[in-house]
């Protein structure tokens, strides 16, 4: 018997569930994600805006100037 035989054989013997298991982890499929309702989606957006609310300018400034420091990455010469 040929492995594509035993393998189609292995396939026949699952469930349908394992077999739709099989199929999603072959094509990459994910469940969809639940869509968000509007309430959820504003609170998203305003916890997001507030991630600076206790901080003075100083720690932002602080904060921005370590988010765009480019120079510890490597160049593509992959030195530093």
């Amino acid at each position: 018997m040929s492995t594509v035989e035993r393998l189609a054989q292995e396939i026949l013997s699952l469930t349908s569930e394992e077999r739709q298991r099989l199929i999603e982890m072959i094509s990459g499929y994910e469940e969809p994600k639940p869509k968000r309702t509007p309430e959820q989606i504003s609170e998203y957006i305003l916890s997001w805006s507030q991630v600076y609310e206790d901080l003075s300018d100083e720690d932002i400034d602080e904060i921005e100037a370590i988010a765009l420091d480019r120079s510890h990455w490597r160049t593509t010469e992959g030195t530093r």
